[in-house]
């Protein structure tokens, strides 16, 4: 049926207490993760999203983010992740253009929200971030204890799963329109050259908006890894979570493979 919401379904079936995610203190099993992501998608229901709407998150890396991905999926509708380090012409230019009317925001940008959505009407700003949720903001735990599982939408096939914006060469970022199926086949086939063991542990060391973390991250869960979170690349917290977490797997591009193993503190 080519639907990625199968691979969180088939492990809380297949390991219902082996853990999912673990970050801040927090850790949740891939049974209480699908609880959860079938609650914030009820939520996200209750607020009007519908089958094929648009869903935009501006945020670090956090169990939350993925969290986010399913719980828009199980809802029918499609992500639009959005880069942390646009300008707020950029991140505007590309709310509108997404026709994205709900945004997921956390601490590091909810002080930015009066000057990305300033020519904008947003439906709703979901707050994932620690500590108080701004005004005007709804909070994310909240949604999820407040609402019951929904079931899951099943979108499949050529369905929108996402629309990932680059950079390209020139002018504002493009949108690219991603299928169920799109995804579905990637997360088979990264993980298939992957070498993932049971009770391996993989690390979101590069930021979840990019596609690069998406693919490896898409493949972790095929697998049944449990995922721990970096909001940000920081070579000295990368190594402690190494040895804390006991990382098996993480991806990282050439300029942060060089940052961590030319740092003075890497041996």
């Amino acid at each position: 049926m080519y639907s990625v919401t199968e691979f969180l379904k088939s492990n809380a079936r297949a390991i219902p207490t082996a853990p999912a995610t673990r970050h801040l203190g927090r850790c949740h099993s891939w049974l209480e993760m699908q609880t959860r992501v079938a609650s914030l998608a009820s939520a996200l229901r209750h607020m009007g999203v519908a089958a094929g709407d648009r869903v935009a998150i501006l945020a670090l890396n956090s169990d939350r983010y993925l969290e986010y991905y399913f719980a828009v999926w199980w809802a029918g509708a499609a992500v639009v992740p959005m880069n942390t380090r646009w300008s707020a012409a950029e991140n505007s230019y590309a709310l509108k253009d997404g026709g994205a009317e709900l945004l997921f925001v956390d601490e590091a940008f909810a002080g930015k929200l009066p000057a990305i959505t300033a020519e904008l009407s947003l439906r709703h700003v979901v707050f994932t971030g620690e500590g108080d949720t701004p005004p005007g903001a709804l909070d994310y735990e909240t949604l999820i204890a407040t609402n019951e599982p929904c079931d899951d939408a099943q979108r499949k096939g050529d369905d929108l799963a996402g629309l990932y914006y680059t950079g390209g060469t020139t002018g504002f970022p493009k949108g690219v329109m991603l299928s169920q199926q799109a995804l579905w086949f990637n997360n088979l086939s990264v993980s298939s050259g992957s070498s993932y063991l049971n009770k391996d542990v993989y690390l979101h060391a590069g930021p979840m908006f990019h596609l690069a973390d998406g693919a490896f991250s898409g493949a972790a869960c095929t697998g049944g890894l449990c995922h721990t979170f970096l909001p940000s690349f920081d070579p000295v917290k990368v190594m402690d979570l190494l040895e804390e977490e006991k990382v098996t797997h993480t991806l990282m591009v050439p300029t942060m493979l060089g940052i961590l193993v030319n740092h003075p503190d890497f041996d």
